[in-house]
């Protein structure tokens, strides 16, 4: 986990998650969204198209399951943008979604030891939605 935080506060977790270190795809990537007048067609082309997979928000389509997002509002590390980004990329693709702000939580708050009390209605939310597909 140590490695992890150390790559993610240099922001280039992506660049060794991908193996696009040098040049660097982090680098290539901020470039494009640092003034926030993007396409999903700019990030594309960004990427080497075998690493399209890896990111969801490049092939969302209306084939996409019904979806729910639970999101800690506090996350330090997936910003909360990003659930409010897929759940809008869904939404205009007519995919049903819902995505559910936790208050006062970070990252991975579902796995403590108190998240089934803490949070209990809203993992029941997630239960209903997983037994209405199966």
């Amino acid at each position: 986990m140590s490695l992890f935080y150390f790559l993610f506060q240099r922001g280039i977790y992506l660049d060794y998650y991908t193996g696009l270190h040098s040049p660097s795809i982090s680098e290539k990537l901020r470039a494009i969204v640092k003034d926030g007048i993007h396409t999903s067609e700019d990030l594309k082309n960004a990427l080497p198209k075998d690493m399209h997979g890896l990111f969801p928000q490049l092939s969302v389509d209306s084939q996409w399951p019904r979806t729910i997002i639970l999101h800690g509002v506090l996350d330090d590390i997936v910003p909360v943008s990003e659930s409010h980004n897929i759940s809008g990329l869904l939404k205009k693709a007519g995919v049903p979604v819902q995505l559910i702000e936790v208050q006062d939580e970070n990252h991975g708050f579902d796995i403590s030891p108190e998240a089934e009390q803490k949070h209990g209605t809203v993992f029941d939310r997630v239960k209903d939605v997983i037994k209405e597909r199966l």
